[in-house]
């Protein structure tokens, strides 16, 4: 039985005794990449990189645990192609490779604020619905989401990018409805959380940001 079908259960954040090395996490992003081609790949090494700075301002936060969150929160790529699909496989994935405190990023980095908004393809089945409604119910986000949701709006495969931007080209990349602007609104305040955070704009924690997609 997959992980994800398993409503009840404790939630608590475990503690980080099983967590992967940093070369192990990179294995898994190449196994998962042979599995599946893509940008996610370099996506999600952009995401740990972003993640990793963010988290080295400001105090309590923990930047090598953000990185690894960052490294392997799109792992249910390996899956196949899907939209928010990816983050019940990439759970249920991690939870089975015994990395279950990492699986709960797989799923909070696509819901900034918990929410549910179905602004992109909705390719949940009925029990994936109901698990991450019911799982999303009983957490609390704490920084670290929050710094790794904000390091998956800025990460490409090519470097970080300033959020709006970001934002726009995944929309323009991605069939997307009106409940688009909702996401953004939830995207915009967690991003003004993490700047408080820092003590100031996060865009400014990097020397380089992508203001436009790459021609390539």
């Amino acid at each position: 039985m997959l992980i994800s079908d398993k409503i009840s259960g404790s939630t608590k954040e475990e503690t980080r005794a099983s967590i992967p090395k940093k070369e192990t996490a990179l294995s898994l992003l190449d196994t998962a990449y042979e599995k599946n081609p893509g940008l996610w790949k370099d996506h999600s090494i952009v995401a740990a990189q972003v993640a990793f700075r963010i988290a080295q301002e400001i105090p309590g936060a923990d930047p090598e645990w953000c990185e690894m969150g960052g490294l392997l929160h799109d792992i249910g790529r390996i899956c196949g192609k899907s939209g928010v699909r990816h983050t019940v496989d990439g759970f249920d994935y991690l939870s089975e490779l015994g990395y279950s405190d990492l699986a709960r990023y797989c799923i909070t980095h696509a819901f900034p604020g918990k929410r549910l908004i179905a602004h992109t393809r909705w390719d949940f089945s009925a029990g994936q619905l109901e698990f991450v409604r019911a799982y999303l119910d009983r957490i609390e986000y704490d920084l670290t989401d929050k710094i790794i949701q904000i390091a998956d709006f800025m990460a490409t495969a090519y470097g970080p990018m300033v959020m709006e931007v970001r934002l726009m080209e995944t929309a323009l990349r991605n069939s997307i409805n009106e409940k688009v602007f909702d996401f953004w609104q939830e995207c915009f305040r967690v991003r003004a959380e993490i700047d408080r955070a820092v003590g100031g704009n996060v865009n400014d924690l990097f020397d380089h940001l992508l203001i436009d997609w790459p021609k390539r």
